[in-house]
């Protein structure tokens, strides 16, 4: 993966040792090789952290498209898109997480959730609850895996 840095009629390329033309055509741009430096995650902070890409389903939801619609848009650091569309984050530095989720709705009710992301287990009831949970029974969808789980179930996966 190159990243590329417009300056005048110059570009450079990080992370790579290839010379690149300018858009001019005349010679070749300096170059700025740097290695990027990556963060190793602290393998105690994974552990306390769920990563997924799952679908929530229910049979019925609790609640309508536009109920949890407003439900997520309390919860702080939430960016909610009138298309249904949100992203979600909190903590910081190292403690640091997001949630993508998109609402799908179908017939007038509230139908999937689509969720991507990491977050703690306490983050993640919060944003079940947004959904009914835990009253309401979710079915979890490993959108990777292919399989349907109980929610029960996607936590012992998580957990281990």
């Amino acid at each position: 993966m190159r990243l590329l840095i417009l300056l005048g009629s110059e570009r450079r390329c990080l992370k790579s040792e290839k010379r690149w033309r300018s858009w001019s055509g005349r010679g070749t741009a300096r170059l700025a090789c740097k290695k990027a430096s990556r963060v190793v995650p602290d393998p105690e902070r994974l552990k306390n952290m769920y990563h997924f890409h799952i679908n929530l389903f229910a049979d019925p939801f609790a609640c309508s498209w536009e109920q949890a619609a407003a439900e997520l848009e309390v919860l702080s650091r939430m960016i909610f898109e009138p298309d249904g569309s949100w992203i979600w984050s909190g903590g910081h530095g190292d403690e640091r997480w997001q949630i993508d989720g998109h609402l799908f709705d179908f017939e007038e009710v509230l139908h999937r959730v689509e969720l991507h992301g990491a977050c703690p287990p306490g983050e993640f009831d919060r944003l079940l609850a947004c959904f009914g949970w835990p009253e309401v029974e979710l079915t979890v969808e490993m959108v990777r895996e292919g399989t349907k789980l109980t929610e029960a179930e996607f936590r012992q996966q998580m957990a281990s």
